[in-house]
Formats: structure tokens, C-alpha cells, sequence
């Protein structure tokens, strides 16, 4: 029987430990400003949830992705508002989506 197991770092230690050999340690989850900059590549804007980085405040469409003079990220929109947080919204499904490998 075949049996898939997600790439977490439990699950690699886990089958590790199981088959005694070395398994490939899972990619770190791409951040939320490199998922947006990748759709800005390919798009003139990213729908995105936006607000603090806590607390999502309305729904946007992020043009530019930035650093402040401090190192902070900084979102903006089609309009100039400057937002801390924002999480990329698949256009079709209305879902968030990640980077496809």
C-alpha cells in the first residue's frame, strides 16, 4: 500500500527515524511578500487582505511591495495607501494561494 505523508520537519524526522535513512527536509512556506512580488511579476496587481500585520482591515489591490527606511514591509495600493500586513487572495477562487514549484 502506498502512503503520502505531507513534507513537515515532524514527518521527515519521524520517517527518519522509521526507515533509518536521511529524508529530505521540507522548503521553508514561501512569506507573504514573496507570494505577492511573484504574482506582481506576471500581473499589473495583487488582490490581496490587508491591514496590520495582526488584523485584516479591508481587501486591496496591491500594486508595489517596498521597504520603509526602516526595513519594514510596506504594501501599497492602486490608490497610495500604505499597508503593514497583506495576504495574496486568488483571483478565481477567492482563496489564498501560495507559490507554485
Amino acid at each position: 500500500m502506498v502512503q503520502l505523508f505531507h513534507a513537515t520537519d515532524e514527518n521527515c524526522e519521524l520517517l527518519s527515524k522509521l526507515y533509518g535513512e536521511e529524508f529530505e527536509k521540507p522548503k521553508p512556506a514561501p512569506t507573504p511578500r514573496q507570494v505577492i512580488e511573484n504574482k506582481l511579476q506576471t500581473a499589473k496587481f495583487a488582490t490581496c487582505l490587508v491591514g496590520d500585520r495582526y488584523h485584516w482591515d479591508a481587501m486591496a489591490l496591491i500594486v508595489c511591495v517596498k521597504d520603509d527606511k526602516d526595513g519594514n514591509v510596506q504594501y501599497i495600493d492602486g490608490v497610495g495607501n500604505v499597508w503593514h500586513g497583506a495576504q495574496l487572495i486568488d483571483d478565481n477562487e477567492n482563496e489564498i494561494t501560495e507559490i507554485e514549484e
